[in-house]
């Protein structure tokens, strides 16, 4: 079996230490038929009487409501899970990798590129006499035709760089409503060289020990839009990613809601005020 890494959300509540606790607060998810993986429960250090309870995952809008109902929410405590065939030394070798990635990968900010809204500006008039385009096809993605627009950037310097000053071109597909213009998918692929954070932990754990830089690596970002009737607009509503080298696979996956518009007002004052 691939080892696969992804970011995943706890879900966590404070509770007051004492026989019972940890049963009361698991009764409304048992009852909603939540299936649930990893239960943690534990006392804060120096607070005997102070704990917390941990679970994961809370999937589903059943689960979620009675998660919430019984004082549950998704943590913003940052969290991996690394799923695959077990091995002497793969927790050791997971953990280390994720410390030489340093700066370039931590736990918060998974990759420079995660911007939900980065694959339109291959779409924007400025950057057409940089990108090729091409009708891929029709499909119906959320209920609307749409046409499969293929582009791929063909001029530097590049929307994507290196922290080293590198080209990245990429290349990705929109799915465009061809009546009005709105695009309802996006998918983005960076192309060589592998310069995501996710490159030296699937350098660590497929190939330990001294080697030569081998940047290969598929990287695929995805997302989908909705409409939003408060601004007349569709929005990025899900955010799917995966790199992939030799046999390890890191993904992620972001949900977006409450989407808000940029505002300010502004008063002026005559000098007798």
């Amino acid at each position: 079996m691939a080892l696969t890494v992804k970011k995943i959300a706890l879900w966590r509540k404070e509770v007051e230490n004492g026989a019972g606790i940890l049963a009361g607060a698991l009764a409304p998810l048992a009852h909603a038929g939540a299936d649930i993986h990893v239960v943690m429960a534990y006392r804060h250090p120096g607070q005997k009487s102070k704990g917390a309870i941990e679970l994961y995952p809370v999937t589903g809008k059943k689960s979620a409501t009675a998660a919430k109902e019984a004082g549950f929410s998704a943590s913003d405590i940052p969290a991996l899970l690394v799923e695959g065939d077990n091995r002497a030394g793969l927790g050791y070798a997971t953990a280390q990798a994720i410390a030489d990635a340093g700066a370039r990968y931590n736990l918060e900010k998974y990759r420079p590129i995660n911007v939900p809204t980065l694959a339109l500006e291959y779409l924007a008039s400025s950057f057409q006499m940089r990108t090729w385009y091409k009708k891929a096809g029709e499909e119906t993605v959320s209920g609307v035709r749409a046409w499969r627009i293929a582009f791929e950037e063909i001029a530097v310097p590049t929307v994507i760089r290196t922290p080293e000053g590198n080209d990245v071109p990429a290349r990705g597909i929109a799915w465009v409503e061809p009546g009005t213009g709105r695009v309802v998918r996006t998918q983005l692929e960076p192309q060589q060289p592998a310069t995501l954070a996710a490159e030296s932990i699937l350098n660590k754990l497929t190939k330990p020990g001294p080697r030569k830089p081998e940047p290969r690596q598929e990287s695929r970002i995805i997302v989908t839009y909705a409409p939003d009737s408060r601004f007349g607009v569709w929005v990025p509503l899900k955010l799917e990613e995966s790199y992939k080298r030799a046999q390890v696979t890191v993904t992620g996956e972001a949900a977006y809601s409450d989407c808000r518009r940029f505002e300010t007002t502004a008063r002026v004052k005559n000098e007798d005020e």
